[in-house]
């Protein structure tokens, strides 16, 4: 499909191919897929970047029975899932909530369709540059499953940013609903902050950083944890979160908001982790989160943060793999988290 040039005040005047990357999603006939879609045409509407759209059709039972294993039987299957696939593009760009999301109607959009695993060729499909949006459910879901295989699996494999959208708590991207991070000073947490900030400046939003402070857990009841001791603590980690996230972002965090970039507030909660993440996130636009943290089991996939944050957050959530870092030199991430 042809690439139009066009110019969008939403994307700072940036023609289409100026972004980087591009935004690729998964659809079938679930409500989730089409709330992804929605949420992925706002988003490339935003980068000035192409939409690819992927649908899978099964292939295992096909070889299995001589009569649909007929070419033109499977030519007739793909090319059902194509212009189903249209169709589902052409009813959500005049989906009454993109009205006001500049460029959406001029966004190029590839249709994607292929035989297999949904989850292999979504993974193969989204490159280290680019943004895959996927439903929390699927057409295949167990009943009463919050998220999906398909969805689950991408979280886990992708090599570049990955972001759930659950039907019932979609938001779309824009507005002034700010964008929230988890920042626990990890590789991960560096390459999820550069990502937040890109996500807050596109969409021209505030940045709430927080800083999660685990109640200790003590064995005896020695009066340790004075309000003075519980504010001090509060204070260090501030200031902690404060010259790491300046490390990483240098000019960009000038006056936490000034104009080089995004508005940039911190915060320091007590409390589990994951549960303090979820509650910050109540009026969040989106909930940004890195696939590891501080205490992870070594060549584990996907921290149980951010599993739980895919899960519960009552809006999309953004889940970061470090090996997606795109400008924070491991030296100094290392030497960074090292302080904090």
């Amino acid at each position: 499909m042809g690439t139009p040039t066009t110019t969008l005040d939403g994307v700072a005047g940036r023609p289409y191919g100026a972004g980087r990357g591009r935004v690729v999603v998964g659809v079938d006939a679930s409500d989730g897929a089409r709330a992804a879609l929605v949420w992925a045409l706002a988003e490339a509407a935003h980068r000035g970047v192409p939409l690819d759209v992927v649908t899978a059709y099964p292939v295992d039972f096909y070889w299995t029975d001589a009569y649909l294993a007929d070419r033109h039987r499977l030519d007739a299957v793909r090319d059902l899932a194509t212009t189903q696939a249209r169709a589902l593009v052409d009813e959500v760009r005049g989906d009454p909530a993109l009205a006001g999301v500049p460029g959406v109607p001029v966004v190029p959009v590839d249709v994607v369709v292929v035989g297999g695993a949904p989850a292999d060729h979504l993974v193969a499909a989204a490159g280290p540059d680019d943004v895959l949006v996927v439903g929390s459910r699927g057409r295949g879901a167990v009943r009463g499953a919050v998220l999906g295989s398909v969805s689950l699996r991408c979280v886990m494999h992708s090599r570049g940013r990955v972001v759930v959208v659950h039907p019932d708590r979609a938001v779309l991207p824009g507005g002034r609903r700010a964008v929230v991070i988890g920042f626990d000073g990890s590789a991960a947490a560096r390459s999820a902050l550069l990502a937040a900030v890109d996500e807050a400046t596109l969409l021209g939003t505030d940045l709430r950083v927080v800083v999660v402070l685990e109640p200790a857990e003590h064995w005896t009841d020695l009066g340790t944890a004075t309000a003075e001791s519980t504010a001090r603590v509060r204070d260090v980690a501030l200031r902690q979160a404060r010259e790491a996230a300046a490390e990483v972002l240098g000019e960009r965090l000038l006056g936490e908001g000034g104009e080089t970039g995004p508005r940039v507030d911190f915060t320091a909660v007590e409390g589990r982790p994951a549960a303090v993440l979820v509650d910050e996130a109540a009026d969040a636009a989106l909930l940004v989160v890195g696939n590891r943290g501080h205490g992870t089991l070594p060549g584990l996939l996907l921290g149980s943060v951010a599993l739980l944050c895919v899960v519960h957050a009552p809006c999309p959530v953004m889940v970061l793999h470090s090996s997606a870092d795109r400008g924070v030199p491991a030296e100094r991430a290392g030497s960074a988290a090292a302080r904090a």
